[in-house]
């Protein structure tokens, strides 16, 4: 009988300590330097540390398979059962139950790992809705441009309505200047004078004219005149709406574009995480099964000395052993699609931005009730490159990465999206004018008779 010597309980003994460092995924071989000085790793080369450490496990599995196997080959060929001594069968046997109690362990953490990939991706679209709906977020940015623009909107209805009171006080004025110049006297300072008589008859004329219709003209034209400062009063006030308006809509522009452009770069980033991890976990899982396998060959090797059965056919069996691994797969659901962000379709200073924002004024040809009165007009829009930016959006915190192994690769701290500036964009080709204040001049008093 031959005896299992120290070989085999330092083998044993390997396995055990590299499958600790294999499961923890950091212990990695220590490099030294030309003094036998410990080297550190560098934190970038912990996925490679990583790697090295389940490579050495793995390996260490297969060198006691492969000196098992042979110890029972040479028994066989010599016809000599070796012994297994107390000491060696506890140590392999202990180091054996190590590895499976672990690599069991790690098909849990393995799928804990990819659930974590994919948390970090939907974390992304998490961030997203929280800027969307906290309360200084992009809806708030959003709900306030809407309210102005209804304000503005209301604003130049009641300018609509104000010019044309406007245009029907000062045709008033207008229609009835041109009844009190058709109603003149017929006798003017042009005509020779025939007598006292003639003349006295034409101021008579006159009086009776100036009686009729001054009083009655004064009051018409104050009347013109009021609305004409009422309208430009409140043409001024809707230009000022108009103009917080546009500067809302460009800070929500501003913000919204900023906030989706974060999400893209997070999700970008979380999505190669997530591909790195499936690679690492991909092959982490095949040298799982590799190692479970040669656990279940060397024990069956151990079975057989320890029995004294050495046979070819019991050799054979151990040599060829059909191992069911399923148990450690693990399966890699999809990740959350990535939310929509949609971009405002057009910003204050744009060809298209009339089309999109202003289509309740008379901008729109088709717009037939605002056109009507002549008088709605609008200011040319202020370009959102004129507008003060706004504050940035504060950065939604980057969610954790996964704690359980295998770690990716340290990804480059997600770069800070620089404070938006909008781009100067072109004027609209022709821009609506405000109307002429007063659509008719006040009519010049016409000259009374005089002695010739």
């Amino acid at each position: 009988m031959v005896k299992i010597t120290s070989p085999f309980l330092f083998a044993a003994a390997l396995a055990r300590e590299d499958s600790e460092a294999m499961m923890q995924l950091i212990q990695v071989p220590a490099e030294t330097s030309a003094d036998g000085a410990m080297l550190a790793l560098p934190a970038e080369n912990e996925a490679h540390g990583a790697m090295l450490a389940q490579v050495s496990a793995q390996t260490s599995a297969h060198q006691l398979e492969a000196q098992f196997e042979k110890l029972a080959a040479d028994a066989i060929r010599t016809g000599e059962t070796p012994s297994l001594g107390p000491a060696a069968l506890t140590a392999v046997n202990s180091a054996l139950e190590t590895l499976e109690e672990e690599i069991k362990t790690e098909q849990i953490a393995n799928t804990d790992t990819m659930a974590l990939a994919n948390k970090a991706v939907a974390q992304c679209n998490s961030n997203l809705q929280t800027a969307m709906t906290k309360k200084d977020g992009v809806n708030a940015y959003q709900q306030a441009s809407k309210d102005k623009m209804g304000e503005h909107l209301d604003c130049r209805k009641d300018e609509d309505s104000v010019r044309i009171t406007e245009k029907t006080d000062c045709n008033n004025q207008d229609d009835y200047a041109r009844q009190a110049h058709t109603s003149r006297p017929q006798c003017t300072c042009t005509e020779d004078l025939k007598s006292a008589a003639t003349m006295k008859e034409c101021l008579e004329q006159a009086e009776q004219w100036g009686q009729k219709f001054n009083d009655e003209l004064e009051a018409k034209i104050k009347a013109c005149d009021k609305a004409v400062d009422d309208a430009a009063t409140k043409a001024a006030d809707c230009d000022t709406v108009q103009h917080t308006f546009e500067t809302d809509f460009c800070e929500y522009g501003v913000v919204l574009s900023t906030t989706c452009g974060m999400k893209e770069d997070c999700y970008e980033l979380e999505m190669k995480n997530r591909a790195t991890v499936i690679a690492g976990l991909k092959t982490k899982v095949t040298s799982e099964h590799i190692m479970w396998k040669s656990v279940k060959k060397v024990r069956c090797y151990i079975n057989m000395l320890d029995a004294g059965k050495v046979s070819q056919n019991e050799y054979d069996n151990c040599k060829n052993l059909e191992i069911d691994t399923t148990h450690l797969d693990i399966t890699y659901p999809a990740a959350d699609a990535e939310e929509t962000c949609d971009l405002v379709a057009s910003k204050p200073g744009e060809a298209t931005w009339a089309t999109h924002e202003l289509s309740g004024y008379a901008h729109v040809p088709s717009n037939a009730k605002w056109l009507q009165s002549g008088f709605v007009g609008l200011e040319p829009e202020t370009s959102c490159s004129t507008t003060k930016p706004v504050a940035e959006p504060t950065a939604q915190p980057k969610p954790a990465e996964p704690t359980a192994q295998p770690r990716p690769a340290k990804p480059t701290a997600q770069p800070k999206p620089a404070e938006p500036t909008a781009q100067p964009t072109a004027q609209p080709t022709v821009q609506p004018t405000k109307p002429v204040a007063k659509p008719v001049a006040k009519p010049v008093a016409e000259p009374g008779p005089v002695i010739g």
